[in-house]
């Protein structure tokens, strides 16, 4: 069984593995890398509906989400690394409020235009990304959640014409299902900070790598 802790450990793990191909596309591996790194996400995803149900400063946990945002994206501006484009954090911050407007007294009626409006976005992962963050939240059930892990890629596979790779993503229902319901140990702060670190050292890696290799 895992703690929310060592899930989010797996989530880095996958994640980084997965921006390592991203960097490094011609490593004998990249293809395999990337298949691992399909099991991120909805790990990600998983967090932020966890998040909404423990945090209890919602509102605090929303702009925490955008701060994180808007830094790694004026990383991505300064080195132009566009396949980052409106990074995962918007994603997650678009989710949270997502789950808000579902669960919120009042503004239910409001989901379905804001749903709407993101579908326009250019989200990392997109509407997908915001779906399945919100179908995390529908129960606290755990084998519905896994459940979702499974439903939500499939559809939007066969569906909206989504890269058939993001399929893997469905394996991540197997630590949703392994989730014991604790939190662990808790280094909040780090998890955060990783993915800007982690991707500016890879870029900086990327960037010897093409000079004196």
């Amino acid at each position: 069984m895992f703690s929310l802790f060592k899930l989010k450990w797996f989530a880095l793990i996958f994640m980084t593995l997965d921006h390592i191909a991203v960097f490094f596309p011609t490593i004998p591996v990249a293809s395999e890398l990337r298949v691992l790194g399909r099991l991120a996400f909805p790990l990600f995803a998983f967090f932020i509906s966890e998040g909404y149900f423990h945090t209890k400063d919602k509102r605090k946990y929303l702009l925490r989400l955008l701060l994180f945002a808007m830094v790694i994206e004026m990383f991505v501006i300064v080195t132009q690394l566009a396949t980052f484009r409106m990074n995962i954090f918007f994603t997650l911050a678009a989710g949270l409020i997502a789950i808000t407007l579902s669960r919120a007294k009042g503004y239910a009626l409001l989901l379905a235009p804001y749903l709407f409006f993101i579908s326009y976005l250019d989200l990392e992962y997109g509407f997908y990304g915001v779906i399945l963050i919100l179908s995390f939240s529908l129960s606290k059930n755990i084998g519905y959640r896994a459940l979702s892990a499974l439903v939500v890629p499939t559809i939007f596979i066969f569906t909206q014409g989504m890269a058939s790779i993001q399929y893997f993503s469905v394996f991540a229902l197997l630590y949703v299902i392994y989730y014991d319901g604790s939190l662990g140990k808790k280094m909040k702060y780090f998890f955060y900070f990783y993915y800007p670190a982690h991707l500016a050292l890879l870029y900086g890696l990327s960037i010897l790598r093409e000079r004196f290799l």
